[in-house]
């Protein structure tokens, strides 16, 4: 039978184990690497949304000032026409009082009579 110097053991299960913590530290570190790498596609992909989401506030913000310049411009339209029309119906109510009262010819009657 063969039998070995427990020195020679003890040699063995040192490299055995530091072999085997090796190969753990270096699956620690490929699995780190991983995540490292989603952490930076991840934040790639949080960047994109960001810039997306500042470009939509902005294009949202001026379709307000546009909204809100169409606004202003369709009250003072309305105004104008409001305007408009009071014109037209104290020249409506100036009409009307005219022609309660004779013209031309039956004015001429009216005062004969």
């Amino acid at each position: 039978m063969f039998a070995m110097d427990p020195m020679e053991i003890r040699r063995l299960t040192r490299e055995e184990a530091w072999a085997d913590a090796q190969a753990e530290i270096e699956a620690m570190k490929a699995e780190l690497r991983a995540r490292a790498e989603a952490v930076v596609r991840n934040e790639r992909d949080l960047q994109e949304a960001l810039a997306e989401a500042r470009r939509l506030a902005v294009e949202a913000s001026s379709e307000k000032a546009l909204a809100a310049a169409e606004r202003e411009r369709l009250e003072e339209r309305e105004q104008q026409i409001h305007a408009v029309e009071k014109e037209l119906a104290a020249q409506r109510m100036e009409l009307e009082a005219r022609s309660d009262q004779p013209v031309g010819f039956e004015a001429g009657l009216a005062e004969l009579a």
